[in-house]
């Protein structure tokens, strides 16, 4: 009997060290998650944005620490901005990862570096053909990623001057535009996921926004 209860408490003993580097390793997952969070909501510069004649209104809530969503927009010129909704297949770190690289390549604060952003010299900027922008996206997530993963999004740019917007569908939920008289109406042609298919076509439509209009870009976690 004394034996058995010697073994007992050094087992005991053990198990309490076990659940001790357990609960460590826990503590140390759950900061890397926090910081990992941290950085991607960093990608989100603010969540509401009054421009000329429009505003955007922004809302991210991811379902674990990280995921793999982002909303954004960026200004082109005193005129006109662009704006997206995506979605990374998958959740966790690695989508996470994703997002906030494409989210990086379309920061707002940064035209120089956006790739939906051209520069003609001396502070002088355009928009880039929303299909362009997803052709290069496709391109360079089938180079560094591979294929294991692919990004849905919708991109568009307003020129507030005319109410004009062009935008892209690249697999991502179909955009809906409420009209100021109550009707609604479903955007978009579909359009293949980036990072699928090697050089996949994408196509840009157009539609105008009048005063008074809402237009919603949502992910498939709604």
């Amino acid at each position: 009997i004394v034996a058995m209860q010697a073994e007992l408490v050094e087992k005991t003993e053990s198990l309490g060290d076990a659940l001790d580097r357990i609960r460590q390793l826990y503590e140390a997952i759950e900061t890397d998650l926090d910081e990992a969070r941290r950085v991607q909501t960093s990608f989100l510069d603010a969540t509401y944005r009054r421009f000329t004649t429009a505003d955007v209104s922004l809302w991210l809530k991811a379902s674990g620490h990280v995921g793999g969503d982002m909303v954004g927009f960026f200004e082109v010129t005193p005129h006109i901005f662009g704006f997206y909704s995506m979605d990374v297949s998958g959740h966790g770190v690695a989508a996470g990862m994703l997002v906030a690289r494409v989210a990086g390549m379309l920061r707002n604060g940064a035209p120089d570096l956006n790739i939906a952003v051209s520069s003609f010299g001396e502070g002088r900027f355009a928009a880039v053909p929303p299909d362009m922008v997803a052709a290069q996206l496709n391109a360079q997530i089938l180079n560094e990623v591979h294929g294991e993963r692919y990004l849905t999004m919708c991109l568009g740019f307003l020129d507030q001057r005319s109410g004009l917007v062009r935008m892209v569908q690249a697999g991502h939920p179909t955009p809906l535009l409420l009209r100021a008289e109550g009707d609604i109406e479903r955007l978009g042609n579909g359009g293949m996921p980036l990072g699928l298919i090697e050089d996949a076509r994408f196509s840009s439509f157009e539609f105008r926004l009048c005063r008074g209009d809402r237009l919603l870009l949502y992910s498939d976690g709604l």
